[in-house]
C-alpha cells in the first residue's frame, strides 16, 4: 500500500541526484580553472619606449601604434621598426627588451595554478630579444624563447637571441647563467639539450645540426650589449642582484667576463671568420650575422 512517504520518495532521490550532478559540474569548472593560468589577465607593462612599436592584440587583425601604458597580455604581437625597442617586465619580475626591426608573439605568460609554475612562452619570428629572467628553480617555473629552428629555455640568466628568418638562422649569446637550447631538426629528436654557458654563444640554421657552444670575445660581447642596452631601472636592479651593475653613464659595465670594471670602446671588432663543416672552410665578410656585420659564430655539423 502506497503512503505519502513513499510517493514522494522517487521524486526526493531525483532532486538529490540533480544537486550532486550541480555540485559536480561546479567542481569539474573549478578544477579547470585552476588549471589554467592564474589572473584573469596577466599581462606585462612597459618599462622603457623608443622609437616606432606596434601592436596586434590577441584575436585582432589591425596593427594599431604602441604606446605607455598599453598592456601586453597573453596572445599578443609586437613589432618593432628600424629605430624601435621597447622593454617589458613580464609577471614573473623578469625583463623582456625587444630590439630593432623584430617581431615577437607572447605565447604564454602567467602561473599555471595546479603546478605553481610561472610560464613564459615567447616566439621570435625575426629580429632580436634580450631577456633577463629572474633566477628561480627549475620546479618553479619555465621560460622559453622559440624560433622556427630552435627552443631555448632558461631558470634564470641574462641571453640575447637573433633569428634571420630569410637565412632560416638562430644566433644566441649568453651573458650570464646557463641556456638549454633544443633544435627542432629531425635528426635532433632524442638528444639531450645543448647547455650554453655564460659568454658562450650558439648558432643554428634549418638544415644543420648545431655544434658544440663557443666562446665569445670581448668585443662581441661589449658590442651586443651596446646595441641591446637595458635602459629601465628594474633591469638595473636585476644586473646590480647578479653582481652585473651598468652604470646610469653606459660606459662602464661589471659584466664578470674579466672579473672587473670593463670600458665598451668604440672601435669594435666587425666579427670573426664563420666556420663550416666543423672548421674545415673558413668564410669571411658573413654580413648576415647577429650584429648586421658579423659575428663570431659556432662551427656547424652536418647531419
Amino acid at each position: 500500500m502506497e503512503t505519502l512517504y513513499t510517493m514522494r520518495h522517487p521524486l526526493q532521490r531525483s532532486l538529490i541526484m540533480i544537486v550532486r550532478v550541480v555540485v559536480l559540474i561546479g567542481i569539474i569548472a573549478v578544477a579547470t580553472t585552476d588549471c589554467s593560468l592564474s589572473g584573469s589577465d596577466p599581462s606585462a607593462s612597459v618599462l622603457y619606449q623608443d622609437g616606432i612599436v606596434e601592436i596586434l592584440p590577441a584575436g585582432s587583425d589591425t596593427w594599431t601604434p604602441f604606446v605607455a601604458g598599453t598592456p601586453v597580455s597573453e596572445g599578443d604581437e609586437l613589432r618593432t621598426y628600424a629605430e624601435g625597442s621597447v622593454e617589458l617586465e613580464l609577471p614573473d619580475g623578469s625583463v623582456l627588451l625587444i630590439g630593432p626591426n623584430s617581431h615577437v608573439v607572447i605565447r604564454e605568460m602567467g602561473m599555471v595554478e595546479m603546478t605553481r609554475k610561472d610560464t613564459t612562452r615567447l616566439e621570435l619570428v625575426f629580429g632580436r630579444v634580450r631577456a633577463l629572467v629572474v633566477s628561480r628553480p627549475e620546479e618553479a617555473g619555465l621560460f622559453e624563447v622559440e624560433t622556427e629552428n630552435v627552443t631555448i629555455g632558461v631558470r634564470g640568466t641574462d641571453f640575447g637571441v637573433v633569428h634571420d628568418k630569410e637565412a632560416q638562422r638562430t644566433d644566441l649569446i649568453c651573458l650570464d647563467g646557463t641556456v638549454a637550447v633544443e633544435s627542432k631538426e629531425k635528426g635532433a629528436k632524442g638528444m639531450e639539450p645543448i647547455l650554453v654557458a655564460a659568454n658562450e654563444g650558439l648558432s643554428a640554421i634549418t638544415g644543420v645540426l648545431p655544434g658544440s657552444p663557443q666562446k665569445l670575445t670581448k668585443d662581441v660581447i661589449d658590442r651586443f650589449q651596446r646595441e641591446m642596452t637595458l635602459n629601465s631601472e628594474r633591469a638595473k636592479e636585476l644586473l646590480k642582484k647578479g653582481g652585473r651593475y651598468l652604470e646610469d653613464s653606459g660606459e662602464k659595465v661589471v659584466d664578470g667576463v674579466e672579473g672587473g670594471v670593463e670600458k665598451i670602446g668604440d672601435g669594435a671588432s666587425d666579427g670573426a671568420d664563420v666556420l663550416k663543416s666543423g672548421g674545415e672552410k673558413a668564410i669571411k665578410g658573413v654580413k648576415e650575422g647577429v650584429f648586421g656585420n658579423g659575428f663570431s659564430l659556432v662551427p656547424l655539423r652536418r647531419k
